[in-house]
């Protein structure tokens, strides 16, 4: 993966989630992003992980890899006490 490609993802799924909140029924998209192992692609994630946080918002909830255990287990608690 070239540092173009993360960019690129961010732009895509950033675009994805755009056209899913016009439709039915609402949703709430997670996204879980995790910072590249390769330091010369620093950049290139900082750069994707602002174009996904500038459209946050409520359908939406950017999630970095080293917040997933925990937000496995919060969201599976909010799960269990919706049923």
């Amino acid at each position: 993966m070239v540092p173009s490609d993360i960019v690129d993802k961010a732009v895509i799924w950033n675009g994805r989630v755009r056209l899913l909140k016009k439709s039915a029924p609402p949703f709430k998209a997670f996204l879980l992003i995790g910072k590249p192992s390769a330091e010369t692609h620093a950049p290139a994630y900082a750069e994707a992980k602002g174009v996904l946080e500038s459209e946050a918002d409520s359908e939406r909830r950017i999630v970095p890899e080293d917040q997933a255990t925990a937000f496995a287990e919060e969201f599976s608690r909010s799960v269990i006490s919706a049923n």
